[in-house]
């Protein structure tokens, strides 16, 4: 069986690589339809199966992937492509909205990294996240005469917008402590490359996060490759109190993802990915499919937020780490938003 896990973890790898174009032309072992499946069910617990699907589609002509595999990567690349279109045509009616009533939104991850992509439309689309200025945020629900909406206790407000879940951010980076000021949502690739790496680190503070938020980071890196100053980013880094944080994510992408241009010189120290490998590949996408938060999901209220509680106690070590100066504030506002949800 362990041999069986690590040809299918290998060939999982070799196919997302391949997908983003970052790795080599690595053989692709022999499975057979059990593996396959295998395969299958990892694209899925990381939602990273619309790269599956072109990762397979590049194999040499002489790897046979077995037909039930092939329509399966169909069926399913088909509903992410139409989901893509979903979310493109909500986000372009929404920020068309808020830009005629004199607001200023800015997309956050979801299609605007899609587009860094080779091919767009096949990375899964969720929620689409938008930030609004503090000046702005409260009154968009109303002048988008949004009746029916919710603040999470993130602070997020949380609505639909033509069938899909929209999630208005109150800030641009995932950033509680309240001494960086001077950051600025200027959408510049330091400002994303910031906004991505933070969000990576808030989820695995707490649910977890999958493997396709790791790879709309590596995407960034690669995109932006050529337009940013490497030691401007890095001193970016340093000064928000995420250099140990991005280092670690810079290893693991460059362990698992492969050929991504990073800023780091080629000759420095990178630490051990391990964490966050464990993290990723434990319940992967949002710890969704971790067994527990599985049945805390089900059963929704007082038992998913307890969860979250104990989800983030677990990975205080981590925090004490990787997010020093920003667990403290994080939990009291988690605490506070919990609280204003109840009130």
């Amino acid at each position: 069986m362990a041999t069986t896990d690590k040809v299918v973890q290998d060939a999982f790898r070799i196919l997302v690589r391949r997908a983003l174009k970052a790795g080599e032309d690595e053989p692709f072992p022999d499975l057979d339809e059990f593996q396959w499946e295998a395969v299958l069910n990892l694209g899925k617990i990381q939602g990273v199966t619309g790269l599956l699907f072109s990762g397979a589609n590049s194999l040499p002509d002489e790897i046979l992937v077995p037909d039930s595999i092939a329509f399966r990567l169909m069926v399913e690349a088909d509903r992410i492509i139409r989901r893509s279109e979903q979310v493109s045509k909500a986000e372009s009616s929404l920020i068309n909205k808020l830009r005629k009533n004199d607001f200023h939104p800015i997309i956050l991850k979801g299609p605007a990294v899609a587009a860094y992509y080779p091919d767009p439309s096949l990375r899964e689309s969720g929620d689409l996240d938008i930030f609004l200025p503090p000046g702005e945020f409260e009154a968009a629900a109303e002048a988008l005469s949004i009746k029916d909406f919710h603040k999470d206790p993130d602070g997020n407000l949380v609505y639909t917008w033509e069938g899909v879940m929209i999630d208005q951010h109150p800030r641009y980076f995932d950033l509680h402590n309240r001494g960086r000021t001077d950051l600025k949502a200027d959408n510049s690739p330091e400002a994303q490359l910031l906004m991505l790496s933070l969000h990576i680190r808030k989820h695995c503070m707490g649910a977890g996060v999958g493997l396709r938020q790791i790879c709309d980071m590596a995407m960034a890196y690669k995109h932006f490759d050529g337009n940013y100053d490497h030691q401007s980013l890095l001193d970016l880094y340093e000064r928000t109190g995420c250099g140990k944080w991005n280092r670690l994510l810079a290893s693991f992408i460059k362990e698992y993802l492969g050929k991504v241009p990073l800023p780091y010189p080629v000759d420095s120290p990178l630490p051990n990915p391990s964490t966050l490998h464990s993290i990723v590949f434990a319940g992967g996408s949002f710890g969704h499919y971790d067994p527990s938060r599985g049945t805390a999901l089900k059963k929704g209220g007082t038992a998913r937020k307890f969860d979250s509680f104990l989800r983030i106690l677990r990975r205080v070590p981590f925090s004490l780490i990787y997010a020093p100066r920003e667990l403290l504030p994080y939990m009291t506002s988690l605490i506070k938003g919990n609280i204003r949800s109840h009130s």
